[in-house]
């Protein structure tokens, strides 16, 4: 769409590894002429950069465009044996801590953050797994490596056939169509988990 609007190509470069920070690290030192951009999401960017040493300043970068809001949500594969966010709680306190497999695109990502928040709140604990990106994490629950994943609305929609939603984090659902009329999952727990969201967009450099 950009390339439509600016009448120009644009040359997309996937640079994965050190949890956002490769790609981000050659944005940063990229020359400041406006041609170099990074797409990358928040909480995302902020974590990497608090739980690593980077070769960069978060005030080395500006967001300039915002593209789109995710929220969070829980998704298994369609033969789990839990039906809903109750079902997969009560069955986590039953069993040792770590028992549940559950899949998020990286360690310094939202989708970590959130299923801290339910492990917090409910006193389950899971065994996280970072994946190098969100669709590794994604595949692994397609392919039986875990139980459950944390992703977001729109990027999940690729592994629709073959698993289903069952909890959104947010207080309400307004993305019904997508994820399978899911009740928020605070309204099913009867907690008061915070609202999980990873917002993505177009950053450059300061001095841009």
């Amino acid at each position: 769409f950009m390339q439509e609007v600016l009448g120009t190509n644009i040359a997309v470069e996937n640079h994965p590894g050190g949890n956002n920070a490769v790609g981000t690290t050659l944005v940063a030192q990229a020359e400041p002429d406006g041609y170099t951009l990074l797409t990358i999401g928040s909480p995302h960017l902020h974590f990497s950069y608090l739980t690593q040493e980077t070769e960069y300043d978060l005030d080395d970068l500006v967001p300039i465009a915002g593209v789109v809001m995710e929220p969070g949500i829980v998704r298994v594969a369609d033969d789990a044996p839990w039906e809903n966010m109750n079902d997969l709680i009560d069955y986590a306190k039953e069993q040792p801590p770590g028992t549940l497999n559950a899949s998020v695109s990286n360690i310094a990502s939202g989708n970590f953050l959130g299923l801290k928040q339910i492990e917090e709140e409910t006193g389950v604990e899971f065994n996280i797994v970072g994946f190098g990106g969100g669709q590794e994490a994604r595949t692994a629950l397609l392919q039986g490596e875990v139980d459950l994943t944390q992703a977001g609305v729109f990027n999940s929609l690729n592994i629709e056939e073959g698993s289903r939603v069952i909890g959104i984090q947010q207080e309400t659902n307004e993305y019904k169509d997508l994820t399978d009329n899911a009740e928020p999952i605070n309204d099913q727990l009867g907690t008061n988990i915070p609202h999980n969201s990873s917002t993505y967009g177009i950053w450059t450099t300061a001095a841009v």
